[in-house]
């Protein structure tokens, strides 16, 4: 396996993983899309904070056929942005989505060329009116590439660290145990009015 590892500078390394942003993407989906939208996701999504913060500071609104909306609320400041269309898939008894990388680093400001066909994907479930999403545990998938158990590449920059996951280690990414964060983000169904 070959790892390709930029590092800017040991001290800057270790800043970006205690802070900054954290993402892994896929350069490719590992999975093969579903025809339909799952329906279990359409509707709006709520984040749900952990105590004393406000529920709701991220929502994110899935159409019935699987366009993704997100809106951020920083006080009565709201922030939206370009729609994205979602895929879903299954493997391994697990749910999963996806979007297109150029779409998030557009969306969400990073500046960070992606190649074609690059994606972000997290691991889902619903129950009842409860999504959990797992994402890539970005800290581990860096290790990962570093130790060259998984191909694929790792950038830290700006207190920032990225990881790529190679096309081939795409669907053994999904199998480790080790790869999705052990806790969820939380997102409860809403049902109240738009704010």
């Amino acid at each position: 396996m070959r790892a390709r590892v930029r590092r800017y500078g040991v001290l800057l390394s270790a800043l970006a993983l205690l802070a900054g942003c954290e993402a892994t993407r896929f350069e490719q989906a590992p999975l093969t899309a579903e025809a339909a939208c799952d329906p279990a996701l359409a509707g709006r999504w709520l984040s749900v904070a952990e105590p004393p913060g406000p529920d709701g500071e991220m929502e994110l609104q899935v159409s019935a056929d699987c366009l993704l909306a997100v809106v951020e609320y920083q006080g009565e400041q709201r922030r939206t942005g370009e729609v994205a269309r979602l895929h879903t898939g299954r493997h391994g008894g697990h749910r999963y989505a996806w979007v297109d990388a150029g779409w998030a680093h557009r969306r969400f400001e990073v500046d960070l060329a992606v190649a074609e066909g690059a994606v972000y994907l997290v691991r889902y479930r619903v129950q009842g009116d409860v999504l959990d999403v797992r994402s890539p545990d970005t800290r581990r998938v860096a290790h990962l590439i570093i130790d060259q158990e998984l191909d694929g590449e790792v950038v830290a920059r700006d207190y920032s660290i990225f990881s790529r996951v190679d096309v081939a280690d795409g669907l053994a990414a999904l199998e480790r145990a080790d790869f999705f964060k052990p806790e969820p983000l939380r997102f409860r169904r809403a049902l109240e009015q738009p704010r």
